[in-house]
């Protein structure tokens, strides 16, 4: 804007012409720019809207012979890796053009970028994928699978797809459809510690063991035992004789897992956007003073049921003392009437020999 003014103040003719076109040049600079307003006569300020004024190119994708036209935008914003295939390449050289990692990227372009050439993904997962960035029917909303969530949230994961990924995982999660250990699985993979979590307690809590297939598919994740150490917790909730604390499951499971919890929640925060973050972080310490209340609403429960259980056995105990008491007050008494018995027997008999 400096630019257009600098020139407009100008009064030379000779300049202006010069200048005309790097003018024209600077002025469509200018209106690319967010928030530019351009007053139009007899109808006021034009201004472009910085959230819904798009601009964005189309691209042609192939994926298992099957091709897909698209415009970019959703792309570029969800994903910064999708940002960096269609704006500038990691080691791009500004003299030639060209990009010595796209190989790495799993795309390879044609140099005119008319086709992206993504590998190692199915046309369905692809498709589940789309049906969430650009959805062709708004009237039912996103209705999707859970076989077309999983796909959605393993794609999302491998590109990136930040907020993708976080709404495949609610929904998931939600529809309540995933077997304990298919979260546990899905978790190792794709890197959610909270289901990795949630399949463990899941596992230890319900009723039936853990079947040979279920032990083979939790151990093919690099030998840690899984499937033998859940039984060792199962094993100590069956036969422990006393009452176990509420949330017991998950301490031991933490302390069972703790390190490759761990590393899972390190990587799991590679795939959180700061607002997704600063919300988690939000939840946990909810959940954390939740967990404290809950904590210390049982530990008066028991301090109180102790103390009803104390006021119980003192008056029993009292009850007891009072009830030999009396038992011996009317032993006593007997005893006295007894005595009493004799004596009056004796002097009737005295005074029988005697008359």
């Amino acid at each position: 804007m400096f630019i257009i003014c600098l020139l407009r103040s100008l009064s030379s003719r000779s300049l202006l012409e010069n200048f005309s076109q790097f003018y024209r040049v600077a002025l469509a600079v200018c209106m690319s720019e967010p928030g530019f307003s351009l007053q139009d006569k007899g109808k006021g300020t034009i201004k472009k809207n910085v959230g819904y004024y798009i601009e964005s190119d189309v691209a042609v994708f192939k994926v298992e012979n099957c091709l897909f036209r698209l415009p970019t935008h959703m792309f570029i914003k969800e994903s910064p890796h999708f940002s960096e295939i269609f704006g500038l390449c990691p080691n791009e050289h500004k003299d030639t053009g060209s990009c010595e990692d796209e190989a790495t990227y799993g795309e390879q372009r044609s140099r005119d970028g008319s086709i992206v050439d993504l590998k190692g993904i199915k046309r369905n997962e692809f498709k589940s994928l789309l049906k969430v960035l650009y959805p062709l029917n708004m009237t039912n909303g996103i209705k999707l699978s859970k076989s077309e969530w999983v796909a959605v949230l393993y794609v999302s994961t491998e590109w990136n797809f930040c907020g993708v990924r976080q709404l495949a995982i609610g929904e998931l999660h939600q529809s309540g459809s995933l077997s304990p250990v298919e979260k546990v699985v899905l978790g190792r993979k794709l890197f959610i510690s909270s289901w990795v979590e949630e399949g463990l307690s899941g596992m230890v809590c319900r009723e039936q063991p853990i079947s040979d297939d279920e032990g083979v598919e939790l151990d093919s994740h690099d030998d840690v035992l899984t499937a033998l150490k859940v039984s060792w917790i199962r094993e100590g909730r069956l036969t422990s004789t006393t009452p176990l604390q509420f949330g017991w499951e998950t301490i031991e499971i933490n302390r069972e897992f703790k390190e490759e919890l761990c590393i899972l929640k390190e990587d799991e925060d590679k795939y959180m956007k700061p607002a997704d973050k600063r919300r988690e972080e939000a939840l946990a310490c909810e959940k954390a003073l939740v967990e404290e209340a809950e904590r210390k609403k049982r530990k008066e429960a028991k301090r109180k049921a102790n103390e009803e259980l104390l006021r119980k056995a003192e008056a029993e105990r009292v009850e007891k003392m009072n009830q030999q008491e009396r038992e011996r007050e009317k032993q006593e008494e007997h005893r006295m009437k007894a005595g009493q018995l004799r004596e009056f027997l004796s002097a009737a008999r005295v005074a029988a020999t005697i008359g």
